[in-house]
């Protein structure tokens, strides 16, 4: 048997009262034929199918084939239990993306870069002559500075302040300490040999980095890192430049970026906190 629609249901509830309420008029309404005592014909009506007085009369609601009413009565549960299901699947979801997706840190005195940035792969050179791009800066985090060896103020002011901060830091196990990397940008003078004389008066664990004219611009072009010579004919020439430190992480990506003036406590507080130890 097919389901009726609603305005079918409605049509045949309407006539059905229609007619109910024509029959019943008709009945209660007779005058008693010649001979009949009043209510004579009510009572020879058995009490079970005796019509109510008119206006008294209660109609049975119109009851659905009972194949429609079992199969709505499935649909109504189906769709309760589905759309419980579906809130269910969606807070689990919700609780596995803010378990499994890395949230930016509020660091106190740096700004996080997010979505973090991969260096750019430059190949460079390294204090030992070694080749050096951004894979010899994966598998550790790395605080790295830009710089260069015969800066008089900012330069050695920024190393004398890393080597604070990675003593602020002793109580790390050693894998998790930050190294530290001065990327120079004088390459014209800062050679391999001259930057691995300079940095141990730091620390002897600092690791420097230069290269071609053309390589050092790249690298420093991509990160936002400005430069610039001043009297450049003259011998002892000074360069001016961004002073910032870049925090990399283990995958060779920026992840955060301090502006001077620089505190090692500050540094090595915000450190913590990248690391979900602040």
């Amino acid at each position: 048997m097919r389901c009726l629609g609603v305005v079918e249901i409605q049509r045949m509830e309407h006539e059905r009262r229609r007619l109910i309420v024509s029959i019943v008029g008709t009945v209660t309404v007779r005058e008693a034929r010649p001979g009949e005592a009043s209510g004579a014909f009510t009572h020879q009506i058995p009490d079970s199918q005796r019509a109510p007085e008119r206006g008294a009369f209660l109609y049975d609601q119109l009851q659905l084939p009972s194949t429609c009413a079992t199969i709505i009565a499935r649909v109504k549960s189906s769709t309760t239990w589905l759309l419980g299901a579906v809130l269910i699947v969606a807070a689990l979801a919700g609780a596995w993306l803010r378990a499994h997706t890395s949230q930016p840190v509020a660091l106190q005195f740096g700004t996080a870069i997010d979505p973090p940035q991969l260096l750019p792969a430059t190949r460079l050179v390294g204090q030992d002559g070694a080749p050096f791009d951004r894979t010899a800066l994966q598998g550790h985090w790395s605080l790295m500075f830009f710089g260069f060896t015969h800066c008089p103020g900012i330069c050695p002011l920024t190393l004398t302040t890393l080597a604070q901060v990675r003593k602020e830091l002793d109580s790390l196990a050693p894998e998790a300490r930050p190294h530290v990397v001065f990327v120079s940008v004088d390459p014209d003078r800062d050679t391999p040999q001259q930057i691995a004389a300079y940095l141990p008066q730091f620390d002897s664990s600092f690791v420097g980095v230069t290269g071609t004219r053309a390589a050092i611009d790249e690298f420093t072009a991509a990160l936002g890192v400005a430069h610039k010579k001043i009297d450049a004919g003259a011998d002892d020439y000074m360069v001016d430049h961004t002073a910032a430190i870049m925090l990399v992480d283990p995958k060779g990506r920026r992840v955060a970026v301090f502006s001077p003036p620089f505190s090692a406590e500050h540094l090595a507080s915000d450190y913590l906190r990248v690391l979900g130890r602040g």
